[in-house]
């Protein structure tokens, strides 16, 4: 796979294709025409396809997205963690090792980004 390095278009994303459950139309990277709960079964298998689900995710986007989860969104802010970002995404980037990130994860090495703020 070939990996590029291109600050300039990751500077302008600023960590926005890591906002893998926000909407384009609210700035993250989820196509508007995809349902939720489809988008993250697919990124479920992505991350089981890369070897991510060795590691523990910092969260279950189903549930925290669920209505009336309203607290376990809280409780991930208050550690830091955005909701809408990646289950893997830390205050300072990926948790996840770079070969076992989704291959979308991989195609743009922007180690130089803080990603998800």
């Amino acid at each position: 796979m070939n990996e590029y390095i291109d600050e300039e278009r990751c500077k302008k994303c600023g960590g926005k294709c890591c906002l893998i459950y926000l909407s384009v139309m609210d700035g993250g990277s989820r196509p508007m025409d995809t349902w939720f709960e489809e988008w993250c079964c697919d990124w479920e298998e992505e991350f089981k396809n890369s070897g991510a689900d060795k590691f523990a995710p910092q969260f279950d986007p189903l549930e925290v997205h669920r209505s009336g989860n309203e607290h376990l969104w809280e409780a991930l802010e208050q550690k830091g963690v955005n909701p809408n970002a990646c289950n893997y995404m830390g205050k300072n980037g990926c948790l996840l090792p770079r070969e076992y990130r989704p291959k979308a994860c991989r195609e743009y090495n922007c180690t130089k980004v803080n990603y998800g703020k």
